[in-house]
């Protein structure tokens, strides 16, 4: 909520604005606005007010919950029963639920720490705009931030190691979106492999920091003003001293969990980002949500209520939007299913063509055998409310595409592009399937 979803979010939008305004597509529609000019302290300004507002609410609808008491401090491990807390207290508990997050990544590059970077958190806390942005990490983090920055102003390079950005997301949605930035105008740089950062010396301009990478085996230098870090996330449970109550974790600190969101001490639970990716988990807001709700009912009734994480929507907010739910092709295949695969372009789609949004594509994949949808992969507008529908039909029991291909979609809407695109699997679906 402080340094995550929300006030990435209200950045993202005042960006998308500035870019609606500007773009030369604009004439076309018949206007267009001349001299769009950004007031980067108000757009920091806007966010913290944003942050405010809804932790304000949050915290204030906490308190006033009975039974619930909210307790401000740090707290360890005395035993797996027993907190104890920094004011000398002790509190006692037949169940503890482990939610203490993560935080990015303490980089190993040599020379950062000198040098100077960024995270998540700091670069939100900038109040002045920099005039060369580079972005090591093609994740969500990296991907958000670089989109944005280059909106607001900044020359922004993104630097990753792969081919692709979102490399965990389906391979067509990867490179639908390394191109599109690259078309927007930032310079993305794959097979980077960054060696170390430096200072700025003579010769390097006015840059005060340097990226020095290896990019396709050749040494390359990329001055900038700030540089940005998005290499991932660590846990921060170990500010608990967990190995006082028998948790058992991994090598790099996650909490290990089973589906249920037991760890391995009896009566302690744990979710979020504290566990990682333990039991398919993902490093979302909505799934810390879900996966608490599954540990505080397991914790009161002893019940074994599982976490199934092939149902999980997820989102990265560039614009145009990513979202995915399920498997992407190659995980299906590897999980031995033999999926039936469409890709409808968003081109297609009527309401899209409307607004004068050509990108973006919709990949659909379900089981030639029973019919069951394995997943849903977008790259287009509004592409995270969309995979809702994907993703409301995958809770059902059967996970039949028949409900979605039934409904009456509004005309002209982009959800409508989901039909279209499970319509393009009906030949390769079972017999009983129609539209």
């Amino acid at each position: 909520m402080n340094v995550g979803c929300i006030p990435t979010k209200a950045l993202v939008r005042t960006a998308e604005l500035i870019h609606l305004a500007r773009r030369p597509e604009n004439a076309a529609f018949g206007f267009t606005v001349r001299g769009v000019s950004v007031d980067f302290p108000q757009v920091i300004a806007r966010k913290d007010a944003v942050v405010a507002d809804v932790v304000g609410r949050l915290t204030g609808s906490l308190e006033h919950v009975e039974q619930l008491d909210l307790i401000r401090g740090q707290a360890r491990f005395a035993d797996a029963h027993t907190l104890a807390l920094d004011d000398g207290r002790q509190l006692s508990a037949a169940s503890v639920i482990v939610a203490t997050g993560s935080r990015p990544v303490t980089p190993a590059i040599p020379g950062a720490r000198e040098a100077g970077y960024l995270t998540n958190a700091s670069i939100m806390e900038l109040q002045q705009l920099p005039r060369r942005l580079v972005v090591v990490g093609a994740g969500p983090i990296g991907m958000e931030f670089a989109q944005m920055f280059a909106r607001f102003g900044s020359a922004v390079t993104v630097l990753f190691r792969g081919d692709r950005v979102l490399p965990h997301e389906d391979p067509d949605i990867g490179a639908a979106l390394t191109a599109y930035l690259a078309r927007e105008g930032l310079e993305m740089v794959p097979h980077a492999n960054v060696l170390r950062m430096e200072r700025g010396q003579t010769g390097d301009g006015d840059a005060p920091r340097i990226v020095i990478a290896m990019v396709d085996g050749r040494e390359r230098r990329f001055p900038a003003d700030e540089v940005l870090l998005a290499i991932g996330r660590e846990p921060n449970a170990a500010a608990l001293d967990v190995a006082h109550a028998g948790i058992a974790t991994t090598a790099a600190g996650w909490i290990d969990v089973d589906p249920t969101m037991r760890t391995s001490a009896d009566g302690v639970f744990a979710i979020g980002d504290a566990i990682g990716h333990a039991s398919g988990s993902q490093l979302y807001t909505h799934v810390a949500v879900m996966e608490g709700g599954i540990a505080a009912r397991n914790a009161s009734s002893g019940a074994s209520e599982r976490f199934d994480p092939t149902v999980i929507p997820g989102a990265v907010f560039t614009e145009p939007e990513v979202a995915r739910v399920g498997l992407t092709e190659a995980e299906a295949r590897a999980a031995g299913f033999d999926p039936a695969v469409a890709t409808y372009p968003f081109a297609k789609v009527g309401r899209a063509r409307a607004m004068g949004e050509r990108d973006g594509i919709i990949k659909v994949l379900a089981d030639k055998a029973s019919g069951a949808i394995l997943g849903a992969h977008l790259f287009g507008p509004n592409a995270g409310e969309i995979v809702h529908v994907v993703a409301t039909a995958m809770a059902t029991k059967s996970r039949s595409p028949q409900p979605i291909l039934d409904a009456v979609f509004i005309h002209p809407t982009l959800a409508e592009g989901v039909q279209s695109a499970f319509e393009e699997l009906l030949t390769d679906l079972p017999a009983r399937m129609a539209h």
